[in-house]
């Protein structure tokens, strides 16, 4: 779970969760994304294994992409790379990796 600093996200983020405990239709669905995808930004991480897993991930897909332009550089994740992995992930990804990102 991402901690967040801010009383009403929290209370969004359990709401968030709510809907995706339940059989929420799709559309409920995909306000929740839209929903969550505009605080992303707002979001103070902090170290927990799901920040971790997503840093790695993060760090998999740049050695991928280096990989493919021929280059070897140092990789550096910064927290601005992984909230824009997770605004990708809530807007493109699959129903479980949501619920990864969501929890």
């Amino acid at each position: 779970m991402i901690l967040l600093s801010l009383p009403k996200v929290k209370f969004k983020v359990l709401n968030i969760k709510l809907l995706f405990k339940t059989n929420s239709s799709w559309l409920e669905t995909l306000k929740v994304n839209q929903a969550v995808t505009k605080f992303v930004d707002k979001v103070d991480l902090r170290e927990n294994t799901v920040l971790k897993k997503m840093k790695a991930e993060v760090s998999r897909f740049k050695k991928f992409q280096l990989a493919l332009l021929g280059e070897s550089t140092n990789i550096d994740v910064t927290d601005k790379d992984v909230k824009n992995y997770e605004k990708f992930i809530l807007k493109e990804g699959k129903p479980s990796r949501v619920r990864t990102v969501v929890d």
